[in-house]
């Protein structure tokens, strides 16, 4: 009875671990924003592109690939990067959901995040 369990808690536990960590992303918008109060706005696809929105009204698109299970790699093409620009990777162990608020480092600074419901009037 209690390998039944254990082994139960390690397979709810290993498909929790492999989520896909930007599946509440999806068709949703994310905000942060940085300790200046400045804000970026980003939009995530399920085809593996991606839109930026700065408080200065700049766009970065671009495109990411999953380096593995947690390790996203992000790449801009528009507007085109200087030559030789290599994709940024970064680690996402969690998965957020509509609604929630977290707080991370950028730069030496906090940041604040959320996903909000929906794509914030763009088009899907």
């Amino acid at each position: 009875m209690k390998l039944a369990i254990l082994i139960g808690a390690f397979l709810i536990a290993a498909t929790a671990a492999n989520a896909n960590p930007f599946e509440n992303f999806y068709d949703n918008t994310a905000v942060s924003t940085m300790s200046d109060g400045g804000k970026m706005t980003y939009y995530l696809n399920r085809d593996g592109t991606f839109e930026s929105h700065f408080s200065d009204g700049s766009v970065v698109k671009g495109h990411y690939t999953w380096q593995d299970a947690q390790t996203a790699c992000f790449l801009p093409t528009a507007p085109p990067p200087p030559p030789g620009t290599k994709a940024v990777c970064r680690h996402y162990p969690d998965t957020h959901k509509v609604g929630d608020v977290w707080t991370e480092q950028a730069n030496g600074s906090p940041v604040t995040d959320t996903i909000v419901k929906g794509r914030d009037g763009l088009p899907k």
